[in-house]
């Protein structure tokens, strides 16, 4: 999977999905929030896909227990009247939020990133395609007894290579 590869590139950490889970990819920036995604692609005929993309954030659950515990012991501190206490562990748990929402916020970024380098090699891909069949094209059409067959790998982003070759046959 080339987004896969796109998002180990941004040096997040990056887990697929198993056969029950209701996610694809999940990457981790940070130790405050987990991003998760779920990819469908869409048949629009003529050769024409679709690539949707859903993405989500939470947060772990060290996240969860840390801000819990400082947000807990500032309410305890200022209700025991011991404001400078209070407000120092408040801080604190505003700090970790703040860690979370830029760590989710990184994460979203790196999943719309490679989905739109992914895109963008894959609509290379199709235009030299396109490029090559129409040479293949014009050669049949100079050369009438040779016959051009192009022949098609199949397509994928994670083969860097171009994907096509052109065969000669000579009738």
């Amino acid at each position: 999977m080339d987004i896969e590869k796109s998002l180990i590139r941004l040096k997040a950490r990056v887990k697929r999905g198993g056969d029950f889970d209701k996610w694809d990819l999940q990457t981790r920036n940070g130790i405050s929030s987990i991003s998760r995604a779920v990819f469908t692609i869409e048949e629009h005929g003529a050769g024409k896909q679709l690539l949707r993309m859903k993405t989500w954030t939470r947060p772990s659950k060290s996240f969860i227990i840390s801000f819990s515990f400082f947000t807990a012991l500032s309410v305890f501190a200022g209700l025991d009247g011991v404001m400078v206490v209070s407000l120092f562990l408040a801080l604190f748990s505003i700090l970790f939020l703040t860690e979370y929402i830029l760590d989710a916020s990184i994460g979203m970024h790196h999943f719309k990133k490679t989905l739109l380098q992914a895109g963008e090699r894959w609509n290379e891909l199709i235009r030299d395609i396109n490029i090559e069949e129409s040479f293949a094209v014009d050669e049949n059409v100079l050369h009438g007894s040779n016959k051009t067959i192009i022949l098609l790998k199949e397509p994928s982003l994670q083969n860097e290579e171009r994907s096509l070759e052109l065969v000669k046959k000579i009738s």
